[in-house]
């Protein structure tokens, strides 16, 4: 009997416990409310810094019949952005905290363009090459000179110099995310001025890339528009800091953001880790 009292009391004590925590949250629940609701959109421009990495050596391969069997090339690879306008739109919401802070958070598409370019920034002409031993008797060399594919009446169809072309929108790259602030604000100059700070967290929905592939048939270089997500990193994190002028209804909004993600996995970084800093200035409207 006295053990069945101890459970009792004891299950009265947990109850006790629970129920002043969830006045607790009540009791903040009503005296924190929504502050304001708005509707935005605005013009976008990332900045991607160039990345390079450090000189390293690669090992290539040479056909035997040359008399030689690889060489080493110390090379340096680089990575540049061109950047592109795009656009950011979605609706936010203000949640009071005290009368002078509240919590932002919502949610926007935003759309991000630019060129990607990786190039060869550094080739040694510090070469060294390992020697394929020598059979007496059987002859080493290779053949060089000027290849052209021909037709039956000796015209040049391809050449080498048509294979090397690259088209100018090779490297141009669209991505489309879902972006959600989490941030800490307050307001100055009569309420009109709003400054924002906090975390962004963003996921990919949608990338596209524009390649160039070369076809055996045709002997020709085409473009192709690559849609695969696979090369990118679905998840950004990083941080924002947005201010907001009021003119009545309508507010004039600037934005900064830095994400501390890598844009690419690490199989296809090449020049290094890019990462996204993307400006933005448009307008909002407030309920």
């Amino acid at each position: 009997m006295l053990y069945f009292f101890y459970i009792q009391g004891a299950n009265i004590f947990e109850l006790k416990k629970y129920l002043i925590l969830s006045f607790f949250l009540i009791g903040l629940t009503c005296e924190a409310q929504i502050k304001n609701f708005s509707f935005h959109g605005s013009a976008n421009y990332p900045i991607i810094k160039t990345v390079e990495t450090d000189h390293q050596s690669i090992t290539l391969p040479i056909a035997g019949a040359a008399g030689y069997t690889s060489y080493v090339i110390p090379v340096g690879i680089r990575e540049s952005y061109t950047s592109k306008v795009g656009f950011e739109i979605g609706s936010r919401f203000d949640y009071n905290l005290t009368p002078k802070f509240f919590i932002t958070s919502g949610l926007s598409i935003n759309h991000i363009r630019y060129k990607r370019t990786v190039e060869i920034s550094h080739l040694s002409p510090n070469i060294q090459i390992y020697n394929l031993p020598t059979t007496v008797g059987q002859p080493f060399g290779a053949l060089y000179g000027s290849f052209a594919t021909r037709d039956a009446r000796g015209n040049v169809e391809l050449s080498p110099p048509a294979l090397l072309q690259k088209s100018e929108n090779v490297g141009n790259t669209t991505t489309l995310g879902l972006q959600v602030p989490v941030l800490i604000g307050t307001s100055f100059l009569k309420k009109k001025l709003e400054v924002r700070t906090g975390a962004l967290f963003s996921y990919l929905l949608y990338a596209t890339q524009t390649k160039q592939q070369y076809t055996a048939s045709t002997q020709s270089l085409s473009e192709y528009k690559d849609s695969s997500k696979d090369g990118f990193n679905e998840f950004q994190a990083g941080i924002a800091i947005q201010t907001n002028y009021l003119f009545g209804r309508i507010g004039v909004d600037f934005a900064a953001q830095k994400f501390f993600t890598p844009i690419y996995k690490s199989s296809e970084q090449f020049g290094g880790e890019a990462k996204y800093n993307v400006l933005s200035l448009g307008l909002s409207y407030h309920l």
